[in-house]
């Protein structure tokens, strides 16, 4: 039992969001004129294009968020595209975003509905879309009535990209989440850029080529793995992992893909976990510490 939980640093690997896409029939429409006879209507609150934007009485689409703290990555600058905008240009083109509160969990999805017979809905909580049922139900009776056709369907509806997420458990390994105390346990994601960097030169079965901290850039370290497939031999894919101890793996189209890079990252921080693992509590200054050789950060 001893030796089980001495190989566990990480909570189980947990799903957070989906990406979902799904077939709409008998729906086409022109991105500039349909805002003419769009509405708002029961739970849409609000529904955006490059042509105009339609918002419930009293919803702000845009709320300001509390800045907690002053941390946090540079603003980037963007490049310009040269790509042809339609309208403002701030949408994807060819494209209508409805914001629709389901009552039952009062989140606020977002369906992005294509002029092509198509819908994309990201940030979709249970595996199975159980959460997503009520939004497409009212959003399908919504198009029948402003397309005035209901033999309007939406079908199809699966997850093209699933997001995981595991973070690393507190002290001696243990794998009890009640005793769990994560706000102690930090990675040090400068020790831990130099580990990936060793690893890169392995080549190991899952190939590690790439990884970038800069705490100026980036409030976490971005691991990039090659991960080749039959039609797309140069697919990589990135993993975040983040100094509070959480490790973001998302954009998965198999949940097998996310366990093989969380086993391999897992056997990482077990064979280095006294370079790169630290008790928060035991250090005096928390921002940019030297590690001390030989001393012992582990809870």
């Amino acid at each position: 039992m001893v030796e089980e939980e001495k190989k566990k640093v990480f909570s189980e690997i947990a799903h957070s969001t989906n990406t979902v896409k799904g077939i709409v029939s008998h729906v086409r429409f022109d991105e500039k004129t349909v805002m003419s006879f769009l509405e708002i209507k029961g739970n849409i609150l609000f529904i955006d294009g490059n042509f105009g934007s339609i918002t419930a009485p009293g919803f702000n689409p845009n709320p300001v968020k509390e800045k907690k703290s002053n941390r946090g990555r540079k603003p980037k600058k963007k490049e310009k595209t040269k790509k042809t905008k339609n309208g403002t240009g701030h949408q994807f083109n060819s494209q209508i975003s409805f914001h629709i509160r389901n009552v039952q969990n009062n989140r606020i999805y977002q369906i992005k509905l294509f002029q092509v017979n198509s819908l994309v809905i990201p940030g979709v909580l249970d595996p199975y879309l159980s959460d997503i049922i009520p939004v497409i139900e009212e959003f399908q009776g919504y198009l029948r009535y402003v397309f005035m056709d209901e033999e309007i369907t939406i079908t199809g509806l699966k997850p093209t990209m699933e997001n995981y997420t595991c973070y690393l458990l507190n002290s001696e390994y243990h794998a009890n989440d009640k005793h769990i105390e994560t706000d102690n346990v930090k990675i040090n994601l400068k020790q831990l850029d130099v580990v990936l960097s060793q690893e890169i030169l392995k080549r190991g079965e899952i190939n590690i080529i790439d990884s970038n901290y800069s705490n100026e850039r980036y409030c976490g370290l971005l691991a990039v793995f090659k991960r080749p497939k039959l039609d797309k031999p140069d697919k990589d894919t990135t993993v975040k992992i983040f100094s509070k101890g959480s490790i973001n793996n998302d954009g998965r189209k198999r949940k097998k893909e996310a366990v093989d890079i969380y086993n391999w990252l897992e056997k990482l921080f077990i064979d280095n976990y006294y370079t790169i693992v630290y008790n928060r509590k035991l250090l005096q200054k928390i921002d940019n510490i030297p590690m001390i050789e030989g001393e012992n950060y582990h809870t």
